[in-house]
């Protein structure tokens, strides 16, 4: 609506052509970008598969933690680094800050190695609803969920704060099974008699 808005009230505004030298720079750079959050979104990945705690403490669209990833990434190689040998490799190859990098990335390995993860603090709003949206419909089709459910609405909760309650437990169950590197394995429903 902003830029409508701003197409019929300035004059001073040029019409685009596929062909002018100014939208054909346009598309190099957008499509450069986009090819920049891809790899991004790659990189964040990979690494949440192998060493969530450093991927929940670095910046990965800096250049800085590039240079630390490109030559250490794991927990055992940062820890054997070491608080003294860690910021003179990165002061070496032009990282700023080199020792603030090397702390975050130490401290992450230390978190990595003792099993201490936590949740993020921050959350996507989107992906709340999403998760909203999944317990609702578990409360439909599934056992246990619907007997979650009903247990939080004897319990005084209203219909909102119970599938939310449901969404925090399903999350849980979600983050649990990341943690421990295990699948979701259901328990076969009971036998009935004929």
């Amino acid at each position: 609506m902003v830029i409508a808005d701003q197409a019929r009230i300035r004059r001073d505004l040029k019409p685009m052509r596929p062909n002018d030298e100014a939208t054909i720079e346009l598309k190099v750079l957008t499509s450069l970008v986009r090819d920049r959050t891809r790899d991004v979104n790659r990189l964040r990945s990979t690494l949440t598969g192998m060493f969530p705690a450093l991927e929940r403490a670095l910046v990965l669209t800096s250049a800085s933690p590039l240079v630390l990833l490109d030559g250490h990434q794991t927990p055992a190689v940062i820890r054997r680094m070491g608080t003294a040998r860690l910021p003179r490799w990165l002061r070496a190859r032009g990282v700023r800050t080199p020792e603030e990098l090397a702390a975050t990335a130490i401290d992450a390995a230390e978190q990595q190695q003792s099993g201490n993860l936590h949740r993020p603090r921050h959350y996507h709003r989107d992906l709340q609803r999403v998760f909203y949206m999944s317990a609702l419909t578990s409360v439909r089709y599934d056992p246990n969920s619907r007997t979650f459910y009903d247990r939080k609405r004897a319990e005084g909760k209203r219909h909102t704060q119970a599938v939310m309650a449901l969404a925090r437990c399903r999350v849980n169950v979600l983050w649990a099974l990341i943690r421990d590197r295990r699948l979701y394995e259901v328990a076969p429903p009971p036998a009935t008699l004929h």
